[in-house]
């Protein structure tokens, strides 16, 4: 079994990146375990689920259609698992993942608050309104999957949750993220439990994208695959390879990791090995091997992470950036994209969001960081990227 292989590869032929396919896997297999299984760590508890966004520009790599896959094969489930699509207040949110069991006699009036949020775009479900009316701060006792949570709430007092748990696979840009979460929040407790999966070009064009009966027949393996995630439950433990590897990395990143000196990155950082074991959780049941992580599941979790920190820096600074200089990094992007370009032209493409005097104090900022060049030519001035 190779749930994750099988998954990445019906997007073949697609313009979906194999990145963002593969973190929608893993975030439908985090989807279908719930809470069901679980790491002793003696002082807590590590549960599978994940918070992860896709982010590209605008219309770009597909994330849209990625997300929208993931929740496909999970809708197919029986019974599906609780799906959460629309915008919601904390209150909201805590009545749709409360459930309390009526039918399993072993169970009776047991109750659960499990579910999964699936949304093309992160600001449909939290913006700055939602996130300053208590959204925002629910989602850190979410993310920790308590057993019994306590919340207090602006409306209805304190609202107490039991087995709770929930995952999110949205997409956004890198203005949606800025739209969703307060600037002063970035890098706090809510942030840090997200993985934000960055992407900044697109595959090759796929004008028209084919399916098959082969492609349909590797989407009923999928579902099957992921139907039998939902009879997993039980503890799952390190082998003694993959324990000796996570404590080593674990002392490393902690003495010399240069995460620790960014405001924006230093709450991630903190918890980074908390997201190394939930996914390496993950890779273990894409294998079958549901009870017990080898060193080769954390050894390929620690690379995935590695390869998502990689954006982090620059992803995290453009979201806490003014919106000036959002608007200096699009115009060098656009002068850096073209090679050289007229300053004329470049004003009719910013037209709408900059003045001619804005636009010369950014080009001018550009030319004393030595990023650019004017040049006259003829009654013209060109702007050349160095």
């Amino acid at each position: 079994m190779n749930f994750l292989k099988d998954y990445i590869a019906y997007a073949v032929g697609t313009e979906i990146p194999d990145i963002f396919m593969l973190w929608g896997g893993l975030s439908t297999i985090s989807c279908t375990l719930g809470r069901r299984l679980w790491m002793n760590m003696d002082i807590f508890t590590v549960y599978p689920n994940i918070y992860v966004i896709l982010v590209a520009g605008s219309g770009k790599c597909r994330k849209s259609t990625a997300i929208n896959f993931a929740e496909e094969i999970l809708r197919s489930l029986s019974p599906p698992p609780n799906l959460i699509s629309q915008r919601l207040t904390a209150e909201a949110l805590i009545d749709a993942l409360r459930v309390v069991e009526t039918t399993d006699t072993k169970h009776f009036l047991r109750e659960t608050a499990e579910g999964f949020v699936v949304v093309d775009e992160l600001k449909i479900f939290l913006n700055k309104k939602t996130y300053d009316g208590g959204l925002g701060p629910l989602l850190i006792p979410l993310w920790d999957s308590k057993e019994v949570l306590e919340y207090r709430t602006k409306g209805r007092g304190i609202e107490k949750l039991h087995n709770t748990c929930l995952g999110i696979l949205g997409g956004s840009t890198i203005q949606g993220i800025r739209e969703a979460i307060p600037s002063e929040a970035v890098g706090d407790g809510m942030c840090s439990r997200f993985i934000f999966v960055y992407i900044d070009k697109p595959t090759k064009p796929v004008p028209r994208p084919k399916s098959s009966p082969e492609k349909e027949k590797l989407k009923e393996k999928i579902i099957r695959q992921a139907q039998q995630f939902t009879a997993l439950k039980g503890e799952v433990t390190l082998s003694k390879e993959a324990g000796q590897y996570f404590d080593e990395k674990y002392v490393i990143f902690y003495q010399k990791n240069p995460m620790f000196d960014v405001y924006t990155l230093v709450g991630y950082a903190s918890r980074r090995f908390t997201h190394l074991l939930k996914i390496a959780m993950l890779f273990a049941v894409s294998e079958g091997s549901p009870y017990e992580i080898s060193e080769t599941h954390i050894k390929r979790a620690d690379l995935l992470l590695e390869q998502t920190e990689a954006y982090m820096p620059l992803m995290m600074a453009r979201i806490t950036s003014s919106e000036e200089g959002e608007l200096t990094r699009s115009v060098f992007e656009k002068i850096l994209k073209e090679g050289s370009v007229t300053r004329s032209s470049l004003l009719q493409s910013f037209s709408h969001k900059l003045s001619t005097r804005e636009l010369t104090n950014i080009i001018e900022t550009l030319v004393h960081e030595g990023k650019i060049d004017c040049v006259a030519q003829g009654r013209s001035l060109v702007l050349k990227a160095k």
